[in-house]
């Protein structure tokens, strides 16, 4: 990210620390793990992506500004969380190809506008990785991919985190896992049908 960039998003991210919608992580530090996740974003074509749970704004203001020609939305079930993003938006001015939507993901993914619009859904810190799947996969287009950010590997296994078995109801399948300097990435990808119940409405 450019510098003028960062001296841009740097105050709207210390207001949302100061809020309390940001976890305990360094500014900096959390502007390379958005980074890493352009980095696994940017290897194929991308242009729509969801943000699940966008709480701070981060990744998903970082991944905005970093990836101009992509429309994003950022999907947050709290209000205040919810208000903040949009002014947010507002303030960078990315409001002509970023929307703020507020709601329940796994109710948002079921609604006409959203389901099958995503090439790439982003998740860090939404919820347990069965979870996320299921709120994430229904608003992957057939071959788009979910990318969630992972614990580090020495504390996580794949094959547990991401069993085939309980993931087949959500079309998903585990890809790529990316170890990078600024974090570890799933990568998962949209590879057959999603069951109709899922997303569950409740979790």
């Amino acid at each position: 990210m450019g510098a003028a960039h960062i001296d841009a998003l740097r105050p709207v991210l210390e207001r949302a620390r100061s809020l309390g919608f940001l976890g305990p992580m360094s500014i900096d530090a959390q502007l390379a793990h958005a980074a890493g996740f352009v980095e696994v974003i940017t290897r194929e074509p991308c242009a729509t992506i969801v943000d699940l749970g966008s709480g701070g704004g981060m990744p998903a203001l970082a991944v905005a500004m970093d990836l101009p020609d992509t429309e994003m939305a950022l999907v947050e079930r709290g209000t205040r969380r919810a208000g903040f993003l949009g002014r947010a938006v507002e303030t960078l001015g990315l409001e002509n190809r970023v929307e703020v939507v507020h709601g329940e993901a796994q109710i948002v993914a079921r609604h006409p506008r959203w389901a099958g619009w995503a090439d790439v859904v982003t998740a860090r810190s939404f919820g347990p990785p069965l979870v996320t799947a299921e709120c994430g996969c229904r608003f992957l287009r057939p071959g788009g991919r979910m990318i969630v950010s992972e614990p580090p590997p020495e504390r996580s296994d794949p094959g547990a985190r991401w069993p085939l078995t309980e993931l087949a109801p959500t079309g998903l399948v585990p890809e790529a896992r990316d170890l990078l300097v600024a974090g570890t990435f799933q990568t998962l990808r949209l590879a057959g049908p999603i069951d109709e119940r899922i997303p569950r409405r409740r979790y």
